[in-house]
């Protein structure tokens, strides 16, 4: 493919990839060319002008490259996205490299293909067909090469490095095509290969089972090369890009922010700031109540998770703050003009969103984000499950996945999470969120409402009587005075799931969590108003419930597990509990007073598919 590279490296490219910022080429070797890409994961309007992914430097032009061919389908199907990568105006030569390093941690069948298609005029001329002359294909966890429009290899490929990332490598020469998966030869196919006519080469992603979804999710970075690669040099391309993958870095040439900024446990008078770039950094940190700011904290040079609290803050008052961080070789990392608002006092309405097990689906995550975003809650409360495993050796899953989903809403708007199972080892949601201690559970205080945040990780001994969590609830209860009191924990209390207590579609469920409901009497008791769970991905609200009845007077439990894992499904028959059930992507947000409470459902759409409104007789 040597024309083609002599393009990419007479200047570096810049390729419009739709729905995603510009990307573009970076020289990683000899005789090849890279394209890494990056979600557009930026809020709005204004709000977006602060960029959250990393950029390619220097920016270069965009060339003038439109498509002259029609989509190439997939099982029949038009791609959603398509993008010309460079042309090849004089042809290419029978020797050539390309690969695609995927990401794919989502249930439903998505694909990518890579394709270098010849001019319809030179296919006419040579007698080819019009199809591409040759393709890599990445189709639901299979690896396939198409050869002038046919299918010449099919390889299943299972479980990727780290479970979810594939790293296809094509190499041919004259006389056949080698596939390796992660670095390892799979398949290969003898054929008499010609020169290739003049042409394109051609990205397509085929993602309509994931309407979210963005082609950046899936292909996170592409590769062409003039010559064919030994096994030799195509195990150590992959071994770079999982090394990257492992340490959570999003790539390997440019500064960038690998969590944050997000804000937490915001009070009347303080608010905690975490960040992670990917080289150690001196930070400054500047905030004041304009764009001026005006006062400016110094961090020496660190590496890992950095926290800084802002005090002495006045109460419900905005905040305009920025993060400026500088490596050891005077690369700079601005976070932008950022904003946050401190808490309320009482007797003050407030608004608050809560979410529930984000995990897989970033692109969901983000797009609830801009809807929760229009509605400027005063904070967010996610349930569990920030990640779908994100414990120790599994930081990409929040590097890669949880900060980039929501970490623009996140660094305008104070986050407050318990953990789920997702990362239940506390490793990287502890460093991560150190505001909160290292127990997790905490409680805090927000206008006229408390919060008692549990983990329910260890519901088994510590929200049985006696157990840790179920000792120091009861006495935090016991001291609250707080005219609204809600309870979140990753696992349910009462739920109407289909299989997770019992196979509905065989016999019957327990409906609940039973080592979570050992701690439910103290909320009946103390008159707690809601307890917010996930786990279960669904969204279901039950009636007010007291001692196993409904009672007027009882607790409402809202199952609100619908920010981005795998869709789940309920029981066949309802449950004598249910209020509202609804099965797809979703948040809440509730607007409290003194005296009125009111709850509002959305799907990822922003439509609304729940309401309640309770009312509280004032003191």
């Amino acid at each position: 493919m040597k024309l083609i590279c002599r393009l990419l490296l007479a200047c570096t490219l810049a390729i419009p990839w739709i729905g995603s910022p510009v990307s573009a080429t970076e020289p990683v070797e000899d005789g090849l060319q890279e394209w890494q890409f990056f979600p557009d994961y930026r809020l709005p309007q204004r709000a977006g002008d602060v960029p959250q992914v990393p950029r390619s430097t220097p920016p270069a032009p965009v060339p003038d490259l439109e498509f002259d061919q029609p989509p190439i389908l997939l099982r029949g199907i038009e791609p959603t996205h398509r993008t010309v990568l460079t042309r090849a105006p004089d042809g290419v030569s029978n020797a050539f490299y390309a690969d695609l390093w995927i990401l794919d941690h989502v249930n439903r069948p998505v694909a990518a293909t890579l394709a270098y298609r010849p001019h319809p005029e030179a296919a006419a001329n040579l007698q080819r067909p019009a199809a591409p002359v040759v393709a890599v294909t990445y189709d639901n966890r299979t690896a396939s090469v198409q050869l002038d429009g046919k299918t010449v290899i099919q390889h299943p490929i299972g479980k990727g490095f780290k479970e979810y990332f594939y790293h296809l490598a094509l190499t041919a020469d004259q006389q056949e095509l080698r596939l390796f998966v992660n670095g390892q030869q799979v398949a290969t196919h003898h054929a008499n290969l010609t020169a290739l006519p003049p042409g394109t080469v051609e990205l397509s992603s085929y993602l309509a089972n994931e309407p979210h979804m963005q082609p950046a999710d899936l292909v996170r970075s592409v590769a062409v090369g003039d010559r064919t690669l030994a096994p030799s040099e195509i195990l150590p391309r992959f071994d770079r890009l999982a090394r990257l993958a492992e340490s959570g870095l999003l790539c390997d040439h440019t500064l960038h922010f690998l969590a944050g900024p997000v804000l937490q446990a915001a009070s009347t008078d303080r608010i905690s700031i975490v960040w992670e770039t990917s080289q150690p950094t001196q930070a400054m940190l500047e905030w004041g109540r304009s764009a001026a700011l005006g006062r400016r904290q110094i961090l020496d040079h660190a590496s890992g998770p950095q926290h800084f609290t802002l005090d002495s803050l006045e109460l419900d008052t905005p905040y305009f703050y920025r993060i400026t961080a500088t490596d050891k070789d005077g690369r700079t990392l601005d976070s932008g003009m950022l904003t946050f608002r401190t808490a309320v006092g009482k007797d003050q309405p407030l608004t608050f969103a809560v979410i529930a097990d984000t995990e897989s689906r970033p692109h969901i995550n983000h797009a609830l984000s801009k809807l929760i975003w229009d509605q400027r809650p005063h904070f967010v409360i996610n349930a569990g499950d920030l990640s779908d495993g994100g414990q120790q050796p599994h930081k990409f899953q929040w590097t890669y996945e949880y900060f980039p989903g929501i970490g623009s809403l996140a660094a305008r708007i104070p986050f407050f999470p318990v953990p789920g199972n997702g990362e239940s080892d506390l490793h990287w949601y502890n460093a991560y969120h150190p505001a909160y201690g290292n127990l997790g559970f905490y409680n805090f205080t927000y206008g006229d409402a408390e919060f008692f945040m549990l983990d329910s990780n260890h519901r088994k001994n510590d929200f049985a009587p006696g157990g840790r969590q179920y000792v120091w609830l009861e006495d935090k209860l016991k001291q609250s005075n707080a005219r609204w009191k809600f309870v979140v924990h990753h696992h349910p209390t009462y739920s109407s799931d289909e299989d997770d207590y019992g196979d509905t579609w065989k016999g019957p469920s327990t409906l609940s969590d039973t080592h979570v409901m050992q701690i439910l009497p103290l909320y009946e008791k103390y008159n707690v108003d809601m307890v917010f769970f996930g786990h279960l991905h669904t969204y279901e609200r039950s009636h007010p419930i007291r001692n196993g009845k409904l009672d007027p007077t009882g607790v409402i439990h809202i199952q609100a597990g619908g920010a981005g894992g795998h869709l789940e499904d309920f029981a066949p028959t309802r449950s004598w509990f249910t209020a509202r059930s609804f099965r797809g992507h979703h948040y809440l947000t509730l607007t409290l007073t003194p005296e009125q409470l009111a709850l509002r459902a959305f799907d990822v759409n922003g439509r609304m598919i729940d309401s309640l409104d309770r009312h509280k007789t004032a003191d």
